[in-house]
């Protein structure tokens, strides 16, 4: 239950986060990713701050840290969903993709990734599109729409990444698979999944990740990252990992 504030004690509780986060992002520029980030650090400073940070993410207040903010994010960013560059992202089953074909509109047309991985396309027929980026499926429809149309201009745009997951697993409250929706930090994830179970051991914390065909276990020290080092551990989770909290 959220206690009741009258006007004077959320400006002060506000005003006191506002000064701490800025003299942090001042000290420590690029502490914080996002204003998740900002609420969740609550959990690990005293009670004073952790109320008013926690009271500026209820309020929607928008901290603007580091000198970053979402106006000035460069145009053309990543659609929600993905977490790394959509020239990157493996399409998976159940991603939605909009084929555009210059011209064609008879053959532009948005489909859904079976759980088989293909996809059904006018001409071209079936199409493995699960395991691909867009750049490459892109280039293996200009092929293949090659032989019916003279030098087709395709392009193929991820719409929906609704196979981009993350799990964590181990001593925190609600294990489990989670969307990625957006950017999402490990901190941010461990907030997600309800925080830690009583007797977790909170400095070896492993983020496991699929690299080609070989898995990367990469650190993460909650307790040096909750005593201000470590900041770089705290890093952007990608489809498919898994945060191990023993």
């Amino acid at each position: 239950m959220i206690p009741r504030l009258d006007n004077s004690t959320i400006v002060s509780k506000t005003g006191l986060a506002l000064r701490w986060c800025d003299h942090t992002a001042q000290s420590r520029p690029g502490t914080f990713r996002s204003d998740l980030d900002i609420g969740v650090l609550g959990m690990m400073f005293p009670s004073r701050i952790r109320h008013a940070c926690a009271l500026c993410t209820l309020l929607g207040i928008s901290l603007t840290v580091a000198g970053t903010s979402a106006a000035q994010q460069p145009p053309g960013q990543n659609a929600p969903g993905v977490s790394v560059s959509a020239t990157r992202y493996i399409i998976g089953a159940g991603d939605v993709l909009q084929v555009f074909v210059w011209k064609e509109p008879e053959l532009t047309r948005e489909v859904k990734v079976r759980l088989d991985g293909g996809v059904t396309l006018p001409l071209v027929g079936e199409v493995e599109a699960a395991g691909r980026t867009t750049t490459d499926l892109t280039t293996h429809l200009r092929t293949a729409y090659a032989r019916f149309i003279s030098s087709p201009n395709v392009t193929v745009e991820l719409r929906q990444a609704n196979s981009a997951r993350f799990y964590v697993l181990g001593q925190v409250l609600n294990p489990g698979e989670y969307p990625i929706t957006g950017r999402v930090t490990v901190v941010q994830a461990l907030a997600l999944a309800g925080g830690f179970r009583e007797f977790a051991k909170t400095e070896e914390i492993v983020i496991l990740r699929q690299e080609g065909n070989s898995q990367a276990f990469l650190p993460f020290n909650y307790k040096k990252l909750s005593s201000g080092s470590a900041w770089s551990q705290n890093i952007d989770l990608r489809p498919g990992d898994t945060v191990l909290v023993p």
